[in-house]
């Protein structure tokens, strides 16, 4: 993994919650189907793999889409 800076410079403290919410993550995605361990590996290593039985991602839109109306503001039909 890496981090948003070089792992010395990051408090030890820090390092702890940073490693725990990764491994959390890891479990997450363990679970789902979406990584699994590779056997044997000292330390643990972990690959992606895809998960059978889930449709692909949609694309994202190829144009934007319109502004979201505010409920809290009435809408004036044109005239």
């Amino acid at each position: 993994m890496e981090w948003n800076r070089p792992w010395a410079q990051i408090p030890y403290g820090s390092r702890t919650i940073a490693v725990s919410e990764a491994e959390s993550h890891l479990r997450r995605l363990v679970k789902l189907g979406r990584a699994e361990a590779v056997p044997g590996s000292d330390p643990a290593t972990y690959v992606a793999v895809r998960a059978t039985g889930h449709p692909p991602r949609r694309p994202a839109p190829s144009r934007p889409r319109p502004p979201r109306r505010n409920p809290a503001r009435p809408v004036t039909p044109p005239t």
